[in-house]
């Protein structure tokens, strides 16, 4: 059977495996498993608009984004998080983007046409409503009519209970990292999350 986490024991497993392994980073490895899964089934002409909210869930985003661009993936990306603040891994994905030459979006806009969107605006963190800004992304998304692929959650999900707190992506995929969340598979909107996948990272074996 397959691991069934809440928010709060994969904040400690995330806690301990920083600990024990100070050399590995999480988001990056979580950003390959998402590249790897997008590489299986897309080839490179997919156009992919990359979507990264303000937290962890975003840096994964962010190197999704660059792995998929410098592989040679026409992407698009369209980050909330300023590049002054990043942290380290974001970061220094945002720059092998720019040097890929992985195109910059200020908003999403009616003329733009993709072939995937990828969402990394929330994860597992949301505990309320998406605001203003953030719900009106979610719902330019799920009026693309174009597959959406979430990474960990879709974005407006509530991980515990699997009830949306307002707007919600509505995924054709999700990619759940480390272990499944309750969320996936229970509650009145879990049908969001589509399709699952599970990207354990080899936590199990590494703690």
């Amino acid at each position: 059977m397959l691991p069934i986490y809440t928010s709060e024991t994969l904040g400690k497993i995330e806690t301990l495996f920083a600990k024990t392994y100070p050399d590995r980073s999480l988001i990056e490895e979580a950003s390959q498993a998402a590249f790897h899964w997008i590489n299986a089934r897309f080839n490179q002409d997919t156009r992919i608009l990359v979507v990264a909210g303000r937290g962890n869930n975003g840096s994964d985003a962010i190197c999704v984004a660059a792995e998929c661009q410098v592989a040679g993936f026409n992407c698009t990306l369209l980050s909330l998080q300023n590049p002054e603040k990043m942290g380290e891994a974001a970061a220094n994905a945002y720059a092998d983007f720019k040097q890929a030459e992985g195109k910059l979006a200020e908003e999403a806009q009616e003329d733009q046409h993709f072939d995937l969107i990828i969402d990394g605006l929330f994860g597992t963190g949301l505990n309320r409503a998406p605001q203003s800004e953030d719900a009106a992304i979610i719902n330019w998304i799920n009026a693309q009519h174009t597959p959406v692929l979430a990474l960990d959650m879709p974005s407006g999900l509530d991980a515990a209970t699997g009830v949306a707190f307002g707007a919600s992506v509505q995924a054709d995929w999700t990619l759940s990292f480390i272990g499944l969340k309750a969320g996936l598979l229970t509650g009145r909107d879990a049908s969001n999350a589509g399709e699952i996948h599970l990207a354990a990272l080899h936590i199990d074996a590494a703690i």
